[in-house]
């Protein structure tokens, strides 16, 4: 059946959180939920997308596909917010650091507090909320300590 491949790729990820393989895989997924909205045949999916030919082995096919449009649809549901989170943490760490290190350098009023890492978390994450600050791939470390000088 011309250059369709036979069954031979694993079933999706199951694990309850986002794996490597999950990213590298997103992209199909989006393509899976498109296909499955609008409305197209499971094994015009599989030969489109996952390149196999389910006329092979229908069960084995059907099967592939139903793991990875149930992950399709994990990944857009739970995994996304995973992947959100993690940037979300790893921007707020970082603003920590330099609300730290201004409050250090003497630039920032030190608050009167016995856990200065707790209250420098409570206040970035009131920033935030407040979209005083975003996690904004271009902003700098200088324009970062800018705005939480001008907000201590």
């Amino acid at each position: 059946m011309g250059n369709i491949a036979p069954i031979k790729m694993e079933l999706a990820p199951t694990a309850s959180a986002v794996t490597a393989e999950d990213r590298r895989l997103f992209p199909i997924y989006i393509q899976i939920l498109d296909l499955d909205s609008a409305g197209k045949c499971w094994k015009e999916t599989t030969r489109k997308l996952l390149e196999i030919d389910p006329d092979e082995d229908s069960a084995a096919a059907r099967n592939l596909y139903e793991s990875y449009l149930v992950r399709a649809k994990w990944m857009c549901e739970t995994g996304i917010k995973t992947i959100c989170s993690d940037k979300n943490a790893s921007f707020e760490h970082w603003v920590v650091h330099i609300l730290k290190s201004a409050i250090n350098a003497g630039k920032i009023l030190k608050p009167e507090t016995q856990n200065l890492d707790k209250w420098a978390h409570k206040e970035v994450r009131r920033l935030t909320d407040q979209n005083i600050l975003r996690a904004d791939p271009s902003l700098s470390q200088k324009a970062c300590e800018k705005i939480l000088l001008k907000q201590f």
